[in-house]
């Protein structure tokens, strides 16, 4: 049964493929959420009713690197947000604004 995760709100492209934006707060994830990995399959229900399927390249949450190396998380590390990460193929009238996406 498919797993509601985030509808887009924005798009950003980077090296590595596309990040969906908001993302999902941990606080916020459901089990199912939890068990997701690199490879899950993924469901996108645009808002002109087509649905097309993609895959999960990859999720994390963004951080940076301080002067001495370590890495700074900004924002709330007890609620830190996932950020998904597409294949950069996918095509941009797939992941447009309003977009739900949904984990399979």
């Amino acid at each position: 049964m498919p797993t509601y995760l985030l509808t887009i709100r924005e798009v950003r492209r980077v090296n590595a493929g596309i990040q969906l934006l908001p993302g999902i707060r941990i606080g916020e994830a459901s089990e199912h959420v939890k068990s997701m990995k690199q490879g899950s399959r993924l469901e996108m229900r645009l808002p002109d009713g087509r649905v097309v399927q993609n895959m999960l390249l990859s999720y994390g949450v963004p951080v940076e690197r301080n002067a001495a190396g370590g890495f700074i998380y900004r924002g709330n590390p007890d609620d830190a947000e996932i950020v998904l990460l597409l294949p950069a193929e996918t095509r941009d009238d797939d992941v447009v604004t309003g977009t739900e996406v949904w984990l399979v």
